[in-house]
């Protein structure tokens, strides 16, 4: 499963709108928006990747939770 409080976690400390996120990372505000609520269980690698950039956090913890754990 998604580490999408990640996700949304960051976005919300950097006080940005979904619009905004949207705006920066190419990825529809529609699709954040379905990702963060969990409609989205499996979005596409390439829109993790924006969103990950845009956000400025690491690909894999979003993709593999279980790895904050470990640290």
């Amino acid at each position: 499963m998604l580490e999408i409080n990640s996700i949304r976690e960051k976005r919300l400390k950097n006080e940005w709108s979904q619009c905004y996120l949207a705006k920066i990372s190419g990825v529809p505000q529609s699709t954040i928006s379905q990702i963060e609520s969990g409609l989205r269980p499996y979005p596409r690698f390439e829109s993790m990747k924006k969103l990950a950039e845009a956000l400025e956090i690491q690909l894999e913890d979003i993709l593999l939770p279980s790895r904050k754990q470990i640290k």
